[in-house]
C-alpha cells in the first residue's frame, strides 16, 4: 500500500474554464496537472510465474483532467521466465477509469482506456538487460474523434494511444 504524488511545472498554464459544453476539451481545460493517487498492490509468483496486480485511486484530478476526481486504475503484469537462455515473456494490462464522463448533445466524453503490453526481456547478468515490446491503448473515441489527442500541422488530430514497438536497454546499479 503506498501514495503517489505526481507534481509537474504549471507556470504560465492557461486557466481555462470548463462548462457542460466543453466536454470533449476536458484535457485541455488548465486543471492543474500534479496528482496524487492511493494504491494497493501483491507481487506473487507461482514457479516461472510471476507478477503483480495493482489499484491506484485518484484523490485529486488525475493528470490535469478536469472533474476526474476519483478515477482509478487496476492493472495486472505477469512474467514468465522461460528457463531459455535468460528470456522472460512479458505481459501487461491495465483500465484507466476516468471519472466524470460528460454527456453533451448524445454524445458520451468518456476518456477511460484500456492498455497494454506484450513482450520480451532479455537477462544479460551484471544488472544489463535488454526487451522489445509492442505497447498499446484502445484510443478511445467521441463522435469520430480521439479523446487523447495530438494536434498536427494540418489540423487533424492523431491519437496519443496509438500502438508500437519499444525497444529498450536498462543497467540497474
Amino acid at each position: 500500500m503506498g501514495i503517489l504524488q505526481y507534481y509537474y511545472a504549471t507556470t504560465n498554464m492557461p486557466r481555462n474554464t470548463c462548462t457542460a459544453t466543453s466536454a470533449a476539451a476536458r484535457n485541455g481545460c488548465g486543471a492543474n496537472p500534479n496528482t496524487t493517487e492511493l494504491y494497493a498492490a501483491q507481487n506473487f509468483t507461482f514457479g516461472p510465474l510471476s507478477g503483480f496486480i495493482k489499484v491506484s485511486y485518484a484523490l485529486t484530478n488525475i493528470f490535469g483532467i478536469y472533474e476526474s476526481k476519483g478515477s482509478y486504475y487496476p492493472d495486472l503484469t505477469l512474467n514468465y521466465d522461460t528457463g531459455f537462455e535468460g528470456i522472460t515473456l512479458n505481459a501487461h494490462v491495465g483500465y484507466q477509469k476516468v471519472a466524470g464522463t460528460k454527456t453533451v448533445s448524445r454524445v458520451s466524453y468518456d476518456f477511460s482506456y484500456t492498455d497494454y503490453k506484450v513482450g520480451l526481456t532479455k537477462d544479460f547478468g551484471g544488472g544489463l538487460a535488454g526487451s522489445i515490446a509492442y505497447v498499446g491503448t484502445s484510443q478511445p473515441k467521441a463522435d469520430n474523434q480521439y479523446l487523447w489527442y495530438v494536434p498536427t500541422n494540418s489540423g487533424n488530430l492523431k491519437s496519443m494511444g496509438k500502438g508500437g514497438a519499444l525497444i529498450s536497454l536498462t543497467k540497474t546499479f
